[in-house]
């Protein structure tokens, strides 16, 4: 990919551009020295968030999916993909001059002639977090939601199950820093000495849009020598210290104090 392409001038006379919001407009724009030969680009919020906006904070994933959904319903921009969320570029061989022998060929897929010609542009999004929930919420968000029942107490499972979908599946947690960050909370319980479960976080609030589970930072230890029968040491052979967050299953090395 070559080190930038052409912004003409008649982007600021563009009429279709003039009427999408201004941080669209940016990411937009920004895209453009992005775009591979065929003027496409990989549109999952998080790579737009760490190959174009880098250091700009105001643009954060949620900001992201919805400059992409309001360029794919503009006319300039064709939203596509399964699994994987694409953007083409619809007017990029008319304002770049492209030698495709000098560059590395597109690696993202084309859109079909139905999502061409789609009147609003744009591919009907597939939302991860419906998909999975109509199959039944997966095995790591059953074995979060079960090890918090243990840990901590049940409640509202249907809702906690949707959450901890999203969280994984959305917002990019992992099943090891949530049980970390449930291990956070206990570790906050045991210390307090709060013994009335009336009081204690459902898991429905824990992982829901109360968001409860942020105010737990997920726990870092430090264990000693590689222990041929502890589940987090027996992929690190030869690794004198490891550093890990709590897991479902406790590590059976000697935590250093």
């Amino acid at each position: 990919m070559p080190e930038g392409r052409m912004l003409k001038k008649k982007i600021s006379r563009d009429e279709e551009v003039a009427k999408l919001s201004d941080k669209t407009i940016i990411l937009y724009t920004w895209c453009i020295p992005h775009l591979d030969v065929k003027g496409k680009i990989l549109a999952d919020a998080h790579i737009l968030q760490g190959v174009v906006v880098p250091y700009l904070k105001r643009f954060t994933r949620k900001v992201i999916e919805k400059c992409v959904d309001e360029l794919g319903k503009s006319p300039l921009v064709v939203v596509y993909g399964n699994g994987h969320k694409y953007m083409k570029f619809k007017g990029f061989s008319k304002n770049q001059k492209v030698n495709e022998e000098r560059e590395a060929p597109s690696e993202i897929p084309d859109p079909t002639p139905d999502q061409l010609q789609s009147k609003s542009g744009v591919t009907p999004a597939i939302n991860k977090e419906k998909v999975i929930i109509s199959k039944g919420p997966s095995v790591d968000s059953i074995e979060i939601y079960d090890y918090y029942t243990k840990t901590i107490k049940p409640g509202g499972k249907e809702n906690a199950l949707r959450s901890i979908t999203r969280l994984l599946t959305k917002e990019g947690l992992t099943k090891e820093g949530l049980l970390s960050r449930i291990n956070a909370y206990r570790t906050q319980l045991t210390k307090e000495g709060k013994t009335d479960k009336t009081y204690w976080i459902q898991p429905n609030n824990f992982f829901g849009k109360d968001a409860r589970y942020k105010d737990f930072e997920p726990v870092k230890q430090k264990f000693k020598a590689p222990d041929p029968n502890c589940k987090l040491c027996k992929d690190h052979p030869g690794i004198k210290y490891i550093e890990a967050t709590q897991q479902t299953t406790r590590c059976d090395c000697t935590i250093i104090k």
